[in-house]
């Protein structure tokens, strides 16, 4: 019980889920013993050193140092490739115990003038690697999103080896200082154990060595490198320049804060001194690592926490150059203490998540291997020359290195922001699968053309039907080519359809030398291909089609009779007209549907405004081919008359969709009328549904402030509708129409409360129990509606390629895609926003969602009556309210009897079959027979049968 209840108070505060808690401890115990090692033995080796050697040798050995970390680092990442990780981690860490042994034996010797400098640098080597292996670990063992929640956690288990100090400080005293290798040791025995418990427990050290790429360099691209490469390269380099300037300025510091502690302490004191500083810094940094670390990433940022380091640093060189230099030397090495080893090194390792594995070990190693002590060689050297010319290691002089330590920090920041921003696209291009593939640069434009204009030419000469229509279709996306010569060969097709096409394509060319070809097919045994051939005919030949096409104005067909009348009075002059409208009149009038639906289409074809009339009768017209090539021809003709009788259209399911289209053909002449439906809040609900599809085609900047105003709109079904018009009109709006993005925000936050709202409800739903499954499910499918309504926000408002990347990895199985899509999400959105999105993104119990949905937005959870009540009353989705009603009777709920009466006359066959159902279980044997009375002019076939069985049952 104890175990346990210890156990939930540790996921609650340090955000531990289910699962996790064993490798998170496991982690951070390894940490700590790692950085113990590394701490201690720097004590160790700092102290001997300073008592034993002349501080004249301090500059060089940070140089000597860097030699030697470089070389070792090198071999060690050439071995990545040729070993697996669990060997190479396995062999290092064990030949770190044997050579502590034998510096132990070479220390019990006398003294030799090479001991000491020796394990100094040892010390160093051996630092640099425990650390790079166990990042190298916990990055292959956490994704991105794991990573940023527990690294604090886990780097606590290293802030903490600061505090070993205080115990290791008495110890010394009877152990002596030599022999505080054994205590290393220890630390280094404990992170062999838990890396190999781990390691095989979760099959994370056990990569084959034919998994491993070789450094790019060895890949020669033939195409030049993908985005992919430049991306994570881009990454990489900032990483190394990054590392490089922070251990330049820590380096300036410790030098500082070396060469002040020795001029102020010797002998045992200085150990003294170094434990103190050590101790009570690893206290703070304690502190900070589990109270302020992960706070300051979840609510600032990366950016915010990568800027705490430097801009102390800053602040206590500031103070350096005062009055009180020793203080301000202090506070910048208390600063380094606190902040480089938890805020800084938990986000810095952040940054190796978007990389592929493989280049995370080389980068990591590199970093740490070669551009640390690169960095540390670089400023030993400047130590040197500035002794030489300034004497800058006496204590009158030391302060003055802090202009140095200035001017990097500045540079420091820039590019802290440089970082950050290859951060996020270097997410981007890891979440995204198709940035793996090649792009086209420019200059290879005029191959990739060559290449589309070859497979069509091949897909044209074949004699598969499916081919050449498919080529047809990508025709207009070959450019600068002349398709003439290889389509006229296609007019002798066996195919009707590619005949078709054919003609099509050659009259829309334009060219008239393709007229006579065109021509011959006037005898083509199929309807449409002649119907085709005299309509492009005469738009190739103008009036002078006219003698030539005269004749078939007597054809019995209706398709080719009304393309001679389009012709006719299009380019026929007078005499064309007066006697192809007399035959056109006869057509709109005649008793063969497929006569009167050609006549609509010559009228929607010549587009005469005047002639709108007939289209009064067409539109109403018995046959449904007729009323669609009415309303298509409206569209075309743009007669204003004919809106109102459109819009009534768009009440039938049968013609809803032509109705839009030839609506938003109007263009903004139909938008007074749409207004107008608007401003009718509560009536035409049907009607008002579908006016955001017919905004969407209208790119103007009146339509698109129509479709804000309908971002507030309590119907779900009317504002989810509204946002996707929106979505749909942005692509086209020209370039000095911009959405509202306030409006947009503000949006976003209704539909993320409206989603929390929704997990709210759900769970009350749930708790009803037997009868409820329903309804739940319903507003689980509603909840994931809405969460597409969110993104749709979302990528008016950010860049959209980022959000379809972010959208398409949120649905993968994979933990780490989902991972990396969240911290994109966290690292692009503003932070209001993301303070609404990441619980719902992150992978936790819907219960804990709701629960961060009422803390954020102050929601009630209501009873499940009133909640019913609600849907009822105010819901306009019929589905839902239908999945309300079965529950009422799933369940019992007689006090909703009187709600439920007001739906026995709904106009949704659903709804009333769901209504019986309830009112079947929740009346009586006498109370039945007089309400399923109401029901006997039921119309729906279905509902009736299902009104029969409960009569007869």
């Amino acid at each position: 019980m104890i175990g346990d209840r210890v156990r939930r108070i540790l996921q609650k505060v340090f955000r531990i889920r289910q699962g996790e808690m064993e490798k998170t401890l496991l982690m951070a115990v390894y940490a700590f013993n790692a950085v113990a090692a590394f701490i201690i033995g720097r004590i160790m080796k700092d102290t001997l050193f300073l008592n034993q050697s002349q501080l004249s040798w301090l500059p060089y050995m940070y140089i000597i140092v860097a030699a030697a970390v470089s070389s070792v680092t090198l071999l060690y990442t050439r071995q990545i490739a040729r070993f697996t990780l669990r060997a190479i981690i396995n062999t290092t860490l064990i030949a770190i115990i044997a050579i502590f042994l034998l510096f132990r034996y070479f220390l019990y010797l006398p003294p030799q003038n090479w001991v000491v400098p020796a394990l100094y640098i040892f010390v160093e080597v051996m630092g640099i690697l425990l650390v790079i292996q166990f990042w190298t670990f916990a990055n292959e063992l956490f994704n991105s999103r794991e990573a940023k929640r527990l690294f604090g956690v886990i780097g606590g288990g290293a802030v903490l080896a600061n505090l070993y100090s205080f115990p290791i400080r008495s110890l010394k005293e009877y152990i002596g200082i030599p022999n505080l290798i054994y205590v290393c040791v220890l630390s280094i025995c404990i992170c062999l154990l838990i890396f190999n418990y781990l390691s095989r427990k979760y099959h994370l050290a056990i990569t084959v060595k034919r998994r491993i790429r070789l450094p790019e360099d060895e890949h020669p691209q033939i195409n030049g490198p993908s985005r992919r490469q430049v991306v994570f390269g881009s990454l990489q380099k900032h990483i190394f320049s990054l590392t490089m300037i922070t251990i330049l300025v820590v380096t300036f510091i410790d030098y500082q804060f070396k060469v002040t502690a020795r001029h102020a302490f010797n002998g045992s004191e200085l150990a003294d001194f170094f434990f103190a500083v050590y101790a009570y810094g690893g206290l703070l940094a304690c502190l900070t690592q589990f109270f302020l670390t992960s706070r300051i990433l979840d609510k600032f940022g990366m950016l915010a926490a990568l800027l705490v380091l430097p801009v102390l640093l800053f602040s206590g060189s500031i103070f350096t150059l005062g009055i009180i230099g020793y203080i301000g030397i202090t506070i910048a090495k208390g600063s380094e203490l606190v902040t480089r080893y938890t805020i800084t090194d938990t986000t810095t390792q952040l940054l190796y998540q978007p990389l592929p594995p493989t280049r995370r070990r080389h980068s990591k190693a590199f970093s740490d291997g070669v551009i640390r002590p690169l960095a540390q060689a670089i400023a030993g050297t400047t130590f040197l020359v500035l002794n030489i010319l300034l004497a800058i290691d006496q204590p009158d002089r030391i302060h003055q290195l802090s202009w140095a330590i200035l001017v990097l920090i500045m540079v420091w920041v820039g590019l802290l922001v440089s970082t950050r921003q290859k951060y996020v696209e270097a997410l981007l291009t890891a979440s995204d699968r198709r940035a793996g593939q090649h792009r086209y640069a420019p200059e290879d434009d005029e191959a990739a053309g060559h290449l589309s204009r070859t497979a069509v030419k091949k897909a044209l000469a074949s004699n598969d039907e499916s081919q050449i229509l498919n080529a047809f279709e990508v025709l207009h996306l070959t450019r600068r080519h002349n398709w003439g010569d290889a389509i006229r060969p296609l007019l002798e097709s066996d195919s009707p359809r590619i005949r078709e096409q054919a003609v099509q394509f050659l009259g829309k060319s334009g060219n008239r030398k393709h007229s006579s070809a065109i021509r011959k097919r006037f005898a083509d045994s199929d309807i449409g291909v002649r119907s085709m051939a005299i309509r492009h005919f005469c738009a190739l030949e103008q009036e002078r089609a006219v003698p030539q096409i005269a004749g078939f104005l007597s054809d019995p067909h209706p398709k080719v009779k009304a393309a001679t009348i389009s012709g006719l009075i299009q380019f026929g002059g007078l005499d064309g007209m007066l006697s192809s409208t007399v035959e056109l009149k006869k057509m709109l009038v005649d008793e063969d549907p497929d006569v009167r639906r050609s006549g609509a289409d010559v009228l929607g074809f010549i587009r005469i405004h005047s002639f709108y009339h007939p289209l009064f009768s067409l539109i109403n017209d018995s046959d449904l081919k007729v009323r669609l090539a009415a309303i298509d021809a409206v569209g075309r003709m743009g007669s204003t008359e004919l809106i109102p009788t459109l819009i009534h259209k768009l009440l039938d399911e049968r013609t809803h969709i032509h109705a839009k289209q030839a609506l938003s053909s109007f263009g903004e002449a139909v938008l007074p009328y749409l207004d107008d439906l608007l401003t009718i809040r509560y009536g035409a609900t049907r009607l008002r549904l579908h006016i955001p599809t017919i905004l969407a085609d209208i790119p103007t900047q009146r339509s698109l402030e129509m479709l804000e105003g309908l971002m507030d709109e309590p119907s779900y079904r009317l504002r989810s509708s509204a946002i996707s018009a929106l979505r749909k009109q942005t692509l086209k709006l020209p370039e000095e129409v911009e959405p509202n993005l306030y409006i947009l925000r503000q949006t976003l936050h209704s539909e993320l409360q409206f989603y929390f709202q929704l997990l709210v409800n759900k769970q009350t739903v749930d708790r009803a129990g037997d009868g409820s499954q329903l309804l739940s499910s319903a507003m689980t499918d509603r909840s994931e509606e809405t969460l597409g309504n969110v993104f749709t926000l979302l990528g008016m408002l950010y860049p959209r390629e980022q959000i379809e990347i972010v959208w398409y990895n949120l649905k993968s199985d994979n933990p780490g895609m989902r991972a990396n899509a969240i911290e994109i999400i966290d690292n692009i959105c503003e932070s209001e926003s993301k303070r609404y999105l990441l619980p719902i993104l992150d992978t936790i119990p819907l219960h804990e969602k709701a629960e961060a949905g009422q803390r954020l937005f102050k929601l009630n959870e209501p009873d499940i009556i009133s909640l019913i009540r609600q849907i009822l009353a105010d819901d306009q989705d019929d589905w839902l309210a239908a999945c309300a009603i079965h529950m009422a009777g799933a369940c019992g709920y007689r006090e909703l009897l009187d709600d439920l009466a007001a739906f026995i006359d709904h106009d949704d066959p659903i709804l009333r079959e769901s209504l019986l159902f309830s009112l079947n279980r929740l009346l009586d044997s006498d109370e039945k027979a007089g309400v399923f009375g109401k029901f006997e002019s039921e119309k729906d076939e279905q509902v009736r049968l299902y009104l029969d069985s409960l009569q007869t049952a």
